[in-house]
Parts: structure tokens; sequence; C-alpha cells
């Protein structure tokens, strides 16, 4: 028997507005400018070809790239890098925890809400394909698929 222990948190980072006008107020002053998170930062990593070949291969798509693909990609990566290592600097000095109420999704609500879909043509779904029924190791709501779905 396996036990999850799970906890929802979410944050609140400064005072609660009190009025719209506080909310108006604080709007009109910027503090920050996004340009500035896609500066450079001293603790940038720098994705270079083989990395970008590598998560490449691992998200399943394909290494052969024009030169200016490749070359956008890079760009955009070290861009995205940047931007987080930017906001990972950011200091939250005041944030408070609060439970959030609701319960974790079971795996029996999921079979059921998906067992009321309908297939649509338009999507390409024709036919009936049930990917619990290759598993040929079932106990105790874990599954086992080690069959392809393709005939050879």
């Amino acid at each position: 028997m396996f036990r999850t222990a799970v906890r929802n948190y979410s944050s609140r980072v400064g005072q609660k507005f009190q009025s719209l006008e506080q909310i108006k107020e604080y709007l009109k002053k910027p503090t920050w400018d996004t340009k500035t998170l896609l500066k450079g930062s001293q603790k940038s990593l720098e994705i270079d070809t083989p990395k970008l070949h590598r998560l490449l291969q691992l998200s399943g798509l394909s290494t052969d790239l024009a030169a200016g693909k490749e070359s956008q990609l890079l760009n955009d990566l070290n861009a995205q890098l940047t931007m987080m290592n930017k906001l990972q600097e950011i200091e939250c000095k005041e944030f408070d925890l609060i439970e959030t109420q609701h319960s974790p999704l079971k795996f029996q609500d999921i079979r059921n809400s998906t067992g009321e879909l309908k297939q649509s043509s338009k999507k390409g779904e024709t036919g009936q394909w049930n990917p619990l029924g290759l598993a040929s190791v079932k106990s105790e709501g874990f599954y086992v698929v080690n069959e392809k779905l393709g005939k050879e």
C-alpha cells in the first residue's frame, strides 16, 4: 500500500490593497521593465550547439536544423535562461504561505471523466483505443504496458 502526502500552498507578497485607487496608483508606477530581464546576468548559463542538440534529442525532436533556425533557437533559449536567472535574483522578503482548499486528483476520477468524452472525426479520432487494455500486468490500480501499438 502506498501513502501520498500532498501539501498545497499559495503565496502572497506584500500588503493587500485597501481600495481601487491604491491599485491604480500602484500600477501607474513602473518598478521594472521586462527588457532588463533579457540582458545578461552574472550567473547566466550559455546554451551552446552541443547542449541544444542534447535538448532536442531528449525532447524527441530532430537535430537536423538549418543554420538560421539553430542560431534563432540558441538566441531564444539563452534569452529565456537569462530572464529566469533575473527573476530568481528578485528578492522577496515578505510572503505568507496560505494553504489551498482542494483535494488531490484521483486516477479513478480521471478514468471516469475520460469515459464521458466523445470522439471527433474532425480531429482524426476514428476507432477505439484503450491504452489500459494493452497492459499485461495490472495490480492495485497500476498498469505496465510492454506491447507495441502498431503491427509490424
